[in-house]
């Protein structure tokens, strides 16, 4: 997917210019019917799958690391889960990450990390580079992001994680296990992750 698409796919979307937040992206194919029940394939207390595997990618599209159970092991990590297409991800659940992210950039105990389901990282680039432009029209609900981003190009890691709905979010311990997921977004919800991920991080 290009820029030009995403610019499309935000440009038909219902909620683009709403000040109310929906927990579910009204045009991203899983959101049609048959998928509106969740169907997590994990639950708090498991082990992150061993398919979340992936580069993770700085601002300036290099290659900073990697999205792996075994490199993250020893801190705590809050993966989100997104689509280039899905507009609650792009204005309401990822500029609430970059903040989190800001303020925990420097601290090395923690990983804050957007994995871009059916995405390479060409595409999570012209995403970050959509954003901007969007951030830079005006449009008070998109914010740059220079958070780091993984690649999942054939959503293999999705699949591993749930059979539909974005955005996800999965906190997971220094032991590589998920302490939280949720899926879908509420300003209430998050504000809790964010307590528990404050709180997980006052004993790393």
């Amino acid at each position: 997917m290009n820029a030009d698409e995403m610019n499309h796919s935000v440009g038909r979307c219902p909620v683009a210019h709403a000040d109310v937040v929906s927990t579910r992206c009204p045009i991203v194919q899983d959101d049609a019917p048959e998928f509106m029940t969740d169907v997590p394939h994990t639950k708090v207390g498991d082990k992150l799958p061993d398919t979340v595997s992936s580069d993770i990618y700085n601002n300036e599209g290099e290659v900073t690391g990697r999205l792996d159970a075994s490199v993250l092991a020893g801190r705590l990590t809050l993966l989100c889960v997104f689509d280039p297409e899905c507009c609650i991800c792009m204005r309401f659940a990822l500029p609430r990450v970059q903040q989190l992210w800001a303020k925990n950039a420097a601290n090395t105990h923690c990983n804050i990390v957007a994995l871009g389901r059916n995405c390479n990282a060409s595409a999570l680039q012209s995403f970050r580079g959509l954003c901007q432009q969007s951030s830079e029209r005006g449009d008070k609900h998109i914010m740059p992001l220079s958070l780091p981003m993984s690649p999942d190009e054939n959503g293999v890691i999705f699949r591993s994680l749930a059979e539909a709905l974005v955005p996800r979010f999965y906190l997971v311990g220094p032991d590589g296990c998920i302490l939280y997921q949720r899926a879908g977004f509420e300003d209430a919800e998050f504000a809790d992750m964010e307590i528990c991920f404050d709180q997980e991080l006052m004993y790393l």
